[in-house]
């Protein structure tokens, strides 16, 4: 076929290649240097990997790309790119404003996974859970952490102190003035020291092995540099791990190489790293790419070789002299190899500091062993530990330690939610709901209601912006002084725009409609979709009961009736269902919930509501909600978190 081509269309051919190479070139680099917001997972495709967001913006942004680039190529002779270089620009933008960390994306994940509320306040703030459920994340920090305990955790020398006191192994420390003060820490401290910041991370300002007057001073200068003070630090001999200590537990055990390239006798150290860093994985999100600094070609000199330098086949050359994953480490997970002292020392380290959430960094010359017949010590204690290398080791059983994160801060997923009940329809839902909400207050709730007249709190007016319905909830259960709350919502509004809910405990049914049409039969599956597990309150008789009991457990299908003796009622009850009625004793009317015969709760009808009818049903609905939805979910219902 090509031979045939003409010299005007093989040009057009080779330009609409070239165009292609680089657009995937440009998508790969999008993927994997950008790293977009709101990372969703790394997923394997056989020949390439790629990242996944889940951020739909993002992603309807991302496939402009190629209909940007295919747009420029009708052009084939001018090649005019302006509408893709207008798209990746966007992209870019867009990106860059709102993209997550590897950790809190990694969090987030974990938490959609459970089915937990979850809302992005910042690239590195999370808040979980609604309302006086909720609780924050700051990457890995925990908001439960305390202030103290982090402060303590960052400083190094204080940290170190703290362990010491509890007989913890640590190595010895010293805290240095000057350079001359780093010279003589050389032969204080062993002949071999390290020199870091007090504070810091990701092995900035760290230089190890030290054990010369010139190198100990500009190590000193570049720790210093970090500007919050220097320290010097035995020599541990052994191997650097990272432990990551979860509710005291220690869930995930990590040993990080140097990394490394290896020579072919054509191409330059230069050129080599180049080539490490093109690799998928090093996309800084699972490894990190390999920077040119001046430590690394401190490296390359110790080993005799510059960046211009073309190492001998097959001869390994180290380009850090330590194996920090933001450095460039290779990172094996060793968990299951780790011997249980040293899992129990973790433990014990995080509690020293005060941390349910930390990152050990420990030393030892074998991790199989205890450290105590080793001498393993421990470096550091950190309160923001970076959860990625966990989940994407390079060699061995990756470890889900967000999701271990997830599940100590809500052991269970019903945790994160508030007791939540919904009045659905046209008939006195306001009502309905402000009947709730006094028998949630009367259990000792401070409760919200977003009613169709507003949204309040214990009674008290809330300001909500745009006065609608569903942003009266949402804002509601936002807000951390609520410990329930109750809606009233018409069914049609909520079809067009929603309910401003993830899930409900129970929902009572208050339509007008004699007969289905199709906006209330969307609205019943709406109703289905937030209502999963808990009870619906609905009449007797009505088109929308039959559909319910159709497609639901009789168990949680609430009948509301006159006569629980009518045949239909009857027949329900006996099989297992509910039902609410309505009795009339010395007393007055008398609100009944019951099962089989049995009565599971009663309550007078208050006097006040008994010369109005709508009033009455009200107060009967509400109480048959109440009480079958903390039947249903019992710990919710038995008072505030």
């Amino acid at each position: 076929m090509r031979a045939h081509l003409d010299a005007g269309n093989a040009q057009a051919i080779q330009f609409l290649v070239a165009a292609i190479m680089t657009l995937e070139s440009e998508l790969r680099r999008v993927i994997y240097s950008v790293k977009p917001v709101d990372l969703y997972g790394v997923v394997g495709t056989g020949a390439h990997d790629v990242v996944i967001w889940w951020d739909s913006q993002l992603g309807d942004l991302a496939l402009e790309l190629p209909q940007a680039a295919l747009a420029g190529l009708r052009g084939l002779v001018s090649g005019d790119m302006a509408a893709y270089d207008k798209a990746r620009a966007r992209l870019f933008r867009r990106a860059s404003r709102r993209r997550l960390t590897g950790s809190t994306a990694l969090l987030r994940m974990a938490a959609e996974r459970r089915g937990l509320p979850v809302e992005m306040i910042s690239g590195q703030h999370l808040v979980l859970g609604e309302g006086a459920r909720q609780q924050h994340l700051y990457s890995s920090l925990s908001g439960t952490t305390s202030f103290s305990s982090t402060k303590l955790s960052l400083d190094k020398r204080h940290s170190n102190r703290q362990l010491a006191r509890l007989a913890l192994p640590v190595p010895r420390q010293m805290g240095l003035a000057s350079p001359d003060e780093a010279v003589a820490a050389v032969a204080e401290l062993g002949g071999q020291i390290v020199l870091k910041p007090l504070r810091g991370n990701q092995g900035r300002g760290v230089t190890v092995g030290i054990t010369d007057a010139e190198t100990a001073r500009s190590a000193y200068e570049r720790a210093d540099s970090e500007g919050s003070g220097v320290i010097a630090e035995e020599m541990v001999a052994g191997t650097d791990y990272r432990m990551i200590v979860v509710g005291g537990r220690c869930v995930g055990v990590i040993h990080s190489t140097p990394p490394e390239v290896t020579g072919n006798g054509q191409d330059d150290v230069a050129t080599l790293i180049a080539r490490l860093n093109a690799l998928p994985e090093r996309d800084d999100i699972r490894l990190s790419p390999v920077l040119i600094d001046g430590p690394l070609e401190q490296e390359l000199a110790a080993q005799g070789l510059s960046l211009a330098a073309v190492p001998a086949e097959g001869r390994s050359v180290r380009l850090r002299s330590h194996g920090h994953v933001a450095t460039g480490g290779v990172t094996f997970d060793v968990t299951d190899e780790t011997h249980p002292d040293n899992l129990r020392l973790a433990k014990q380290c995080a509690e020293a500091i005060g941390l349910a959430v930390a990152g050990i960094d420990f030393v030892t010359p074998d991790i199989t062993r205890s450290w105590r017949e080793t001498g393993g010590k421990v470096l550091e204690v950190n309160a923001r530990p970076g959860l990625g290398m966990h989940h994407w080791p390079s060699h061995g059983t990756p470890r889900d330690v967000s999701g271990s994160i997830i599940d100590h801060l809500y052991p269970s997923p019903d945790a994160a939610f508030l007791p939540t009940l919904l009045f659905a329809g046209d008939r006195f839902t306001d009502a309905g709901a402000q009947v709730a909400a006094r028998l949630f207050g009367e259990s000792g709730f401070v409760t919200g209601a977003a009613l169709k007249k507003g949204a309040f709190i214990d009674g008290r007016p809330v300001d909500v912006q745009g006065h609608r319905n569903s942003r009266g909830a949402a804002q509601l259960r936002r807000d951390p002084v609520v410990q329930a709350l109750v809606v009233a919502a018409s069914l049609r509004r909520m079809v067009g725009k929603g309910a401003g809910l993830l899930r409900t405990d129970g929902v009572a049914m208050l339509l007008e409609e004699d007969q289905a049409d199709p906006i209330a039969s969307r609205g019943i599956e709406l109703l289905l979709a937030l209502n999963p597990t808990g009870p619906f309150v609905t009449p007797a008789g009505a088109w929308f009961t039959d559909e319910l009991l159709t497609r639901l457990p009789l168990q949680r299908v609430v009948l509301v009736c006159q006569n629980p003796e009518e045949p239909a009622v009857a027949a329900h009850l006996a099989a297992g269902g509910l039902a609410t009625s309505v009795m009339w004793g010395v007393k007055g009317a008398m609100a009944v919930l019951q099962q089989r015969g049995h009565i599971l709760a009663e309550t007078l009808v208050p006097t006040r509501s008994q010369r109005r009818e709508r009033s009455i049903e009200a107060e009967i609905y509400a109480f048959a909600l109440f009480h079958a939805a903390a039947a249903a979910r019992p710990s919710a219902y038995s008072g505030p978190v």
